[in-house]
């Protein structure tokens, strides 16, 4: 219940009883002493009140607030004081607890804004190695300012960590943070889901909707894999970083937006741009601070406080003693290349913390994957199958060359790994998505041998 609905309330309960058209009441909590003021002023404006009325409010015997009323014409004694205080002596205890509720979701609000903010401090990040330490320093600085930060690295190395961290050491940190998946959405849903659409704007949009925009208003968004968007897409983009302005898909009104940026991607967009799939002119409008998140495999030194982190994390979550892991299991995750990144680490961890029993995580709760890294005699390019000069003299185009190149290296890991696609993928630090269109494309069998057409 609001404070004026209370009043009201009040209001309507005199009018009722008692026909007055004027009336002064002034509420005083007795919790904070705070008080409200309400004239009414009905059909002939007469300003002549009666005497000055308190009335005490209780409820379960406590005192809640003192009513001071003041009403036209209407004298203390005739007054039915025990039905007033019966009438609204409820109303008052639950505008009161409506009061305190409000109070403990702000204290919990902030409480969990500050949470957050700790949470995802730079210096929280886990890691000690030049390199990401060059990235702690670069999220610190760029975070007091409101200029637009373009996060490059590879899927899985921490990008979403980093942002959540620039936003909650902003000045924007109280407001909103809006993130947004761009890849997995079609066009015409994420323009959308950014933008917004008015009622009617296509068939099904029975209402209007606001886009992430709007609501990340004064706040942060995240645009996450943004170099697959759509060239329509890209267009309004570059509006917003340059005007701070758009309309809502299907809308002519024009929208002001006040919105900090920060954008992410694991592919290079200057080869797009060269390849005519990205905006140069939005390319230099998001990569005005970019910051370059390393893959964990250049960063072996901080595979060991990760582990004991997640160890710590998973152990905690899941009501494991688990307090250490052995030497030869840390090895293998030490020597591992990690084609998914700190993600993959991660998944490892917490299904190792789910399968151990002891307060050790050995090798047996790793993942085979971890245990069977292949060596070559030869790479490919030195057993002499790859002789580049004489492919060039066999006027192949460079193009060409690479695919054979490319075949030749599949073809020779998969065999190695008699034919298991996952951990050939995980070897050469493909997505199984990928290794599977790679083997399509170049006709492989699951065992590494050229298929015969039939």
């Amino acid at each position: 219940m609001e404070l004026n609905d209370l009043f009201s309330s009040i209001l309507v309960f005199f009018q009722e009883n008692y026909q007055c058209t004027s009336a002064k009441i002034v509420l005083i909590l007795n919790e904070n002493s705070s008080n409200k003021e309400i004239v009414l002023k009905l059909e002939n404006g007469n300003d002549v009140l009666g005497e000055e009325v308190i009335v005490p409010i209780y409820f379960e015997g406590k005192l809640q607030a003192n009513l001071i009323l003041r009403l036209l014409n209407i004298k203390e004694a005739n007054l039915n004081i025990k039905l007033i205080q019966g009438l609204l002596s409820p109303l008052v205890n639950i505008w009161q607890q409506n009061l305190k509720e409000r109070k403990e979701l702000l204290t919990e609000n902030i409480r969990l804004q500050k949470e957050l903010k700790d949470k995802f401090r730079p210096h929280n990040i886990i890691g000690n190695s030049k390199s990401i330490e060059s990235v702690f320093e670069l999220s610190a600085q760029v975070s007091q300012s409101d200029a637009t930060v373009l996060l490059l690295g590879e899927s899985g190395v921490g990008k979403e960590m980093v942002a959540s961290a620039i936003h909650y050491n902003s000045d924007r940190a109280s407001e909103s943070f809006i993130k947004v998946n761009c890849a997995a959405l079609t066009e015409s849903l994420l323009e959308s889901e950014l933008f917004g659409h008015e009622k009617g704007a296509f068939t099904g949009a029975t209402h209007l909707k606001k886009g992430r925009f709007e609501q990340a208003e004064n706040g942060t968004i995240f645009l996450d894999e943004i170099g697959d968007i759509s060239p329509n897409v890209q267009v309004k983009l570059l509006r917003i970083l340059q005007e701070k302005e758009f309309e809502r898909v299907g809308g002519s009104k024009t929208i002001k937006a006040n919105v900090r940026i920060l954008a992410a991607t694991n592919k290079n967009l200057e080869e797009l741009i060269t390849r005519g799939l990205f905006r140069e002119d939005l390319y230099y409008r998001l990569n005005v601070f970019p910051i370059k998140i390393p893959p964990l495999r250049e960063r072996k030194s901080d595979i060991g406080s990760l582990v004991n982190f997640f160890i710590e994390k998973y152990a905690k979550e899941f009501n494991r003693p688990i307090k250490s892991i052995n030497q030869t299991a840390m090895k293998l995750l030490i020597n591992y290349n990690y084609p998914g990144n700190i993600r993959e680490l991660q998944n490892y961890i917490e299904r190792a913390v789910l399968l151990t029993k002891s307060h050790e995580i050995t090798e047996e709760h790793l993942p085979i994957t971890l245990k069977e890294v292949p060596t070559f005699n030869a790479a490919p390019v030195e057993s002499g199958f790859f002789n580049w000069r004489n492919m060039l003299n066999d006027n192949l185009s460079l193009d060409e060359i690479l695919k054979l190149w490319e075949k030749e290296i599949i073809e020779t890991v998969l065999t190695e790994f008699k034919g298991n696609m996952t951990k050939t993928a995980h070897y050469l630090k493909l997505t199984n998505r990928i290794m599977g269109l790679r083997v399509k494309e170049f006709n492989l069998n699951k065992k590494g041998d050229t298929q015969k057409s039939l």
